[in-house]
């Protein structure tokens, strides 16, 4: 009878084992489909074709605590075994919290935090299921089949094979995948490429090497055809830092850096058409340069940074205070009214979070290269091929962020922060092990995980399905918007802020598309709220001006005008300021505000009102000084815009009303010498030669 009691009990442990393990693969497969989700799930027919990205990580993370919480309550007694590296990453959930202090906008900043916490939260799970290098090994795998999809799709869209939507979504830069644009794209290859590396050197038969060869090749190319220039080097640079540490023998690490090097020439050469329009002018200073637009972010940033050095401005807050922060000058380089991200992640994290985030990241790295040099010192084989390949994907990954903005899309952000819990510290160095007893009570509390997690999913789900409405409602409203089909967009964009009223941009276009109906109380109500949410909303404070106008609310309206100056000093608010003056009788501020107007045109080389600034400044230069001062001005409009046809008879016109024919005669003859002439402005230049004529018939008769 004894021997049947411990034969049941033996039987009712090894079941419990049993049970314990299939809880665990099961996590796996939950994790393997966060990755595979969140990387390939792309919605088409929306505004922005991620938006059910994070509601994946979201979801699956509740899922991973659920089950995780199941897993637990079945045991006794559990060693915990957290290394440096996630103290650092807890550190850095911390600083983000407290940036909120200084947040702009809570919802921005809880969102942000959520973000941080979820990728962080992926790590601290994957360090759990993923300890050996066996767990390890299927984890990559499961990764690059994730990445073999990515890369059928993205092939697809190169060779113009997949017809539809997905083709709409990739046109201008050739690829984009599932990842939404070319630079995610690119930052989802550079991270995956050492991965395929790994696979591609411990592999020992011919068949399967051959296999990731070819996947290695494939990636390449679509790295190449994204035309991301930071992913170029950050691919190439992971290649050679998994070269250089996975062999020791000096003539084979340096031969295969030469093949590489080689390999990587001969791609260029093969392409030498899109090599050689993505470097041209990289760093020269025009609008053409996305560096040079990228400088405002950056400099907007810092200012940031030195604005609020400790706690930051708000995790999740960068679209919101970046425009207060930057200069107004940047419209003259083209640089981006609405900005999301620094694309520099240092940047970006120094600006939210301050110092204190920027340690606590800065920790991060440090423990990890500290952790993977040990393992790389003391490791043959497999696990030093492993070792290479997980500080080869960070090191071009980090790379990568220098210039572009990957490391807040959700797939590079989850692999990025998986791979950074992935090396494991020997024992007593950089690592703390307790040992903690599980209570009984959370045995009985088992299946409390899984209620709260059906009500995670009823939020999730409802949220997700109002955000994919809103989507498609303001990508509905911008398309009826571009048909001139204004009380059709309106009714989009309310139906967009129905499912989401805290949208920013529905609320902005919402705005805009009444103002453009002369809807002057539904223009000022909605980009009222717009500036209380995010109150430095790029031309919030054009609307509010306007809108305030047309209602005779001149002073509130110069207040908004000056506003918008502040953060954009274009010619168009200081038109709309020159009109306040000009119908408010204020002659002088008039007349001051369309020569800086036209001053601004000359420095960023816009037409913007360039015309209508030169007409109505005939009327109000009347004295000498004030005539010599217009002379002047339009002579440089002349030099500046040479090659604009409209304007230069605009000029033209003045001149002859300054009495300065030649001027002008030589204008028409330029003009008419074009190849080119469209109908307007062959009426135009009639009616310049008419008014040529009637001066040469009037100095006849006189």
């Amino acid at each position: 009878m004894k021997n049947q009691k411990i034969t049941k009990s033996g039987q009712r442990h090894e079941s419990s084992i049993v049970e314990r393990g299939k809880t665990i693969r099961f996590m796996e497969w939950i994790f393997y489909g966060i990755i595979a989700c969140s990387t390939l799930l792309i919605l088409p027919d929306v505004n922005d074709s991620t938006i059910l990205k994070p509601y994946v990580v979201f979801i699956g993370c509740a899922m991973l605590c659920a089950f995780g919480f199941y897993w637990l309550s079945a045991q006794k007694k559990i060693t915990v075994t957290l290394s440096f590296i996630h103290f650092a990453a807890l550190g850095l959930i911390l600083a983000s919290i407290l940036s909120l202090v200084r947040a702009y906008n809570l919802q921005l900043g809880f969102q942000g935090v959520l973000f941080q916490t979820s990728v962080i939260m992926m790590m601290f799970f994957g360090s759990f299921l993923f300890r050996d290098t066996e767990a390890q090994q299927r984890l990559i795998r499961a990764i690059l089949i994730t990445g073999v999809f990515a890369c059928i799709v993205g092939a697809a869209q190169a060779f113009n094979i997949l017809q539809g939507r997905m083709t709409i979504l990739a046109s201008g830069r050739d690829v984009i995948s599932t990842l939404g644009n070319s630079t995610y794209f690119a930052g989802f290859l550079v991270i995956v490429i050492p991965f395929a590396l790994v696979q591609l050197t411990e592999k020992k038969k011919i068949l399967l090497r051959g296999v990731y060869a070819l996947l290695l090749l494939t990636m390449l190319f679509l790295l190449l055809k994204t035309e991301s220039r930071i992913g170029w080097a950050a691919g190439v640079a992971g290649i050679l830092v998994f070269i250089f540490l996975r062999f020791k023998n000096k003539k084979v690490k340096w031969g295969l850096i030469l093949l590489a090097c080689t390999g990587v020439v001969i791609l260029g050469l093969l392409f030498p058409d899109i090599v050689r329009e993505r470097l041209s002018g990289l760093f020269e200073k025009n609008p053409h340069s996305s560096f040079t637009r990228r400088l405002f972010f950056y400099d907007g940033a810092w200012q940031a940074f030195l604005y609020s050095p400790v706690l930051g401005n708000g995790a999740g807050n960068f679209i919101l205070f970046l425009p207060r922060f930057r200069s107004p000058d940047y419209w003259i380089y083209q640089s981006e009214d609405i900005v999301p991200h620094a694309h520099n992640e240092i940047l970006e994290l120094a600006s939210e979070t301050g110092i204190l985030g920027l340690i606590a990241f800065t920790l991060v790295l440090v423990f990890f290269a500290i952790i993977v040099k040990r393992n790389l010192d003391s490791s043959q084989g497999q696990e030093r091929t492993m070792a290479a390949g997980l500080l080869a994907a960070v090191t071009s990954v980090l790379l990568d962020n220098v210039l572009s903005l990957n490391l807040r899309t959700i797939p590079v952000a989850i692999l990025f922060w998986v791979i950074l819990g992935l090396p494991r510290a020997s024992a007593g160095t950089f690592q703390i092990s307790k040992e903690i007893v599980i209570p009984p009570i959370m045995k009985r509390a088992r299946w409390l995980s899984f209620i709260l997690l059906a009500a995670v999913l009823v939020w999730m789900i409802r949220s997700s399905i109002a955000d994919y409405n809103a989507e498609r409602a303001i990508i509905e409203g911008n398309i009826s918007s571009w048909r001139k089909n204004e009380a059709d967009a309106v009714e989009k964009y309310k139906k967009a802020l129905s499912y989401d009223s805290t949208h920013g941009l529905a609320r902005y276009f919402l705005a805009a598309s009444s103002l453009q109906l002369q809807r002057y109380d539904e223009a000022r109500f909605n980009v009222s709220i717009l500036i209380k949410d995010y109150p430095y909303y790029p031309k919030s404070y054009l609307i509010a001006a306007l809108s305030s106008f047309e209602q005779e609310d001149t002073a509130v309206a110069i207040q908004n005008i000056k506003r918008e100056i502040e953060l954009e000093n274009s010619p168009q608010p200081y038109y709309y300021y020159a009109y306040f003056a000009g119908k408010s009788g204020d002659k002088q501020l008039e007349r001051e505000l369309l020569f800086t107007m036209l001053e601004r045109n000359i420095e960023g080389n816009t037409v913007e009102f360039v015309e209508r600034g030169i007409e109505q400044l005939q009327f109000l230069c009347s004295t000498d000084s004030l005539r010599n001062a217009y002379l002047k001005v339009l002579r440089e409009v002349r030099e500046r815009f040479a090659e604009e046809s409209s304007i230069q008879l605009m000029v033209a016109e003045s001149l002859i009303k300054l009495g300065l024919k030649d001027e002008a005669t030589s204008i028409a003859k330029d003009v008419e010498s074009r190849e080119e002439i469209k109908p307007e402005i062959f009426r135009r230049l009639n009616e310049l030669k008419d008014s040529l004529a009637s001066v040469d018939s009037t100095r006849t008769g006189e």
